[in-house]
């Protein structure tokens, strides 16, 4: 039962959240919190390795001009694990190639290295079963029980430092993601690394289920909802919302009325949503600056900031726009993008600008630092 409102109710649920947690922490072992932004804006993407400004560092500083101060990154359990018990954090790298921009993928560790020194702060994405385990060519499989715990512990202990927020697994409602059950990714991934990450690192925070587009069944089903509260108490609900810009805001609300009322809920992410610049692949989205101008995203998140239009918050607490760049074909080419998600990008897949980063640089900012802009 609300008794102050849902959006007050939520703000004392925090707060009781926060005042255990820092009970509990002066009885864990010492260890250094990980940066945890304040900012309500974030994106997704890997940079390539090379590029045009090059390197992987001057696309994070393109999103530090852009104020957004949150990176999504993949960890890749397939590669980073890709024998039992031998975890490879070095040489893995974050993603398939196609979205990575030039130049190939970073490493895991490059790529921490990278968001850290621009100063980003990390949300760390925890999926895709290795094939030793049986995840299959996608690595989409739900693994055997046991695993995922070791690598949700190992991955909280390596980077207890640089990653603030644990996203546990990408997608589970789409079968390309996750072919099992919602059951099983309850009891084979939701509960058993909440509990490693936690037992771990106090600290972190842990985020789920990171679905796509979900109706609130979906939710309730992959969360284990029960009186309001999950099958383990988590800090974070995030989803992803694709389509229209009025698609999204329904979406959103309905997630937001879903969310209010739940004590289980304590905030909500939306970790993934973007739109099309050009409509087309290929050449033609590789032009000089071009696309849509952005006010698609600002539109998105606007309503997620709460600081400063605390009025005009209907629904999220922080928004991540996909894809910090365009997507390249399967061999890594930036001359002929292609493939879902080919335009998507705020930059083009060399690295140059699209409009709509100068768009959300200047709501985010209220000025231009990107060169090129506006």
């Amino acid at each position: 039962m609300a008794f102050f409102g849902p959006r007050v109710d939520r703000y004392l649920r925090v707060l009781v959240s926060i005042g255990f947690l820092a009970a509990l922490l002066l009885t864990a072992r010492a260890e250094a919190a990980a940066p945890f932004s304040p900012s309500w804006f974030g994106v997704n993407g890997t940079p390539g390795t090379t590029g045009s400004p090059p390197g992987i560092l001057s696309a994070y500083q393109r999103a530090q001009e852009a104020n957004l101060q949150w990176v999504r990154i993949f960890f890749p359990w397939w590669q980073i694990e890709a024998s039992n018990g031998v975890f490879n954090w070095d040489t893995a790298q974050t993603g398939p190639t196609d979205w990575c921009a030039c130049g190939g993928c970073p490493s895991i560790a490059q790529k921490i290295q990278a968001a850290r020194a621009a100063g980003r702060s990390i949300v760390g994405v925890l999926t895709e079963t290795p094939t030793w385990l049986g995840g299959g060519a996608n690595h989409n499989n739900p693994p055997p029980a046991g695993y995922f715990e070791r690598f949700a512990r190992e991955a909280a202990l390596r980077f207890a430092n640089d990653v603030a927020v644990w996203e546990l697994w990408n997608e589970p409602n789409l079968p390309e993601h996750w072919s099992g059950s919602a059951m099983q990714y309850r009891n084979l991934i939701l509960i058993p690394g909440r509990n490693a990450i936690k037992a771990a690192v106090p600290s972190a925070k842990v985020a789920a289920p990171a679905v796509n587009n979900p109706s609130t069944t979906t939710l309730n089903n992959f969360l284990g909802v029960s009186g309001g509260n999950f099958a383990v108490p988590i800090d974070i609900v995030s989803t992803h919302h694709y389509g229209s810009v009025t698609n999204v805001i329904n979406q959103g609300n309905a997630v937001g009325a879903w969310c209010d009322p739940k004590p289980g809920c304590l905030d909500w992410w939306i970790t993934e949503f973007g739109f099309a610049s050009t409509g087309c692949c290929g050449a033609c989205a590789q032009g000089a600056i071009s696309g849509a101008p952005g006010d698609d995203l600002v539109t998105i998140i606007r309503r997620c900031e709460l600081n400063a239009n605390p009025n005009e918050w209907l629904w999220c607490g922080k928004a991540m726009i996909f894809n910090l760049h365009d997507r390249t074909n399967l061999n890594g080419s930036c001359t002929n993008p292609g493939g879902i998600g080919c335009d998507l990008g705020l930059l083009k897949a060399d690295g140059t600008i699209r409009k709509k980063i100068c768009k959300v640089e200047f709501y985010t900012t209220g000025t231009y630092l990107t060169p090129g802009c506006p």
